[in-house]
């Protein structure tokens, strides 16, 4: 099976990109696994793998606990005759007050997912989110949501707030816009 780059590397619509918020403070776009795994179902039309490589033993983690802050595991993506490997890694869940891990089971798959997902980015499958080149950040969830604020206080429906967005960037929803974008908003909306 010959590797299909260009259905690899398509963006995935705005919805699909989520954001969360780096170790520096900085908002970072990503996509969760299920739309990682259906590109790399349609890709490779469900022939495909990946395998915990390292480690071989989840038990180990088992045996550490206790001081344990974060697993990570070695994953490995073979499609169209290649292997990809990468390493993912999650912080250790703890109860608050007991400081009790609570699943290294879910600690250890919600790495293998990030090793699953770094593995695609090899083959292509969302690069674009961490390419180097200077691109807008997308609007934050605190910018969006005070642009709802502000909308329902100057009474705007939604209607009328996606037939601005449209005017003013060509864009139909707030998950489009860049933090500048948004930010122009709010300075428009405060004035009415």
């Amino acid at each position: 099976m010959k590797l299909d780059l260009e259905l690899l590397s398509r963006p995935f619509p705005p919805e699909k990109v989520k954001q969360r918020e780096g170790r520096w403070g900085e908002v970072l776009d990503y996509v969760e696994v299920a739309p990682v795994i259906s590109r790399l179902n349609e890709a490779f039309e469900g022939h495909w793998s990946f395998r915990i490589v390292w480690p071989r033993d989840p038990s180990f983690y088992l045996d550490h606990e206790r001081d344990l802050k974060e697993v990570v595991v070695l994953g490995e993506l073979s499609a169209a005759g290649e292997r990809k490997q990468q390493f993912g890694r999650s912080s250790v869940t703890r109860e608050k007050e007991t400081g009790r891990v609570l699943s290294i089971g879910d600690d250890l798959k919600a790495a293998a997912s990030d090793a699953l997902k770094k593995c695609a980015t090899l083959f292509g499958v969302a690069l674009y989110l961490y390419e180097e080149e200077e691109r807008p950040s997308r609007a934050s969830k605190s910018q969006r949501d005070e642009i709802l604020r502000l909308c329902k206080v100057a009474g705007l429906s939604n209607e009328d707030l996606k037939a601005g967005l449209k005017k003013l960037f060509g864009k139909s929803s707030l998950e489009e816009l860049s933090q500048e974008e948004a930010s122009e908003v709010v300075e428009r909306l405060k004035k009415l």
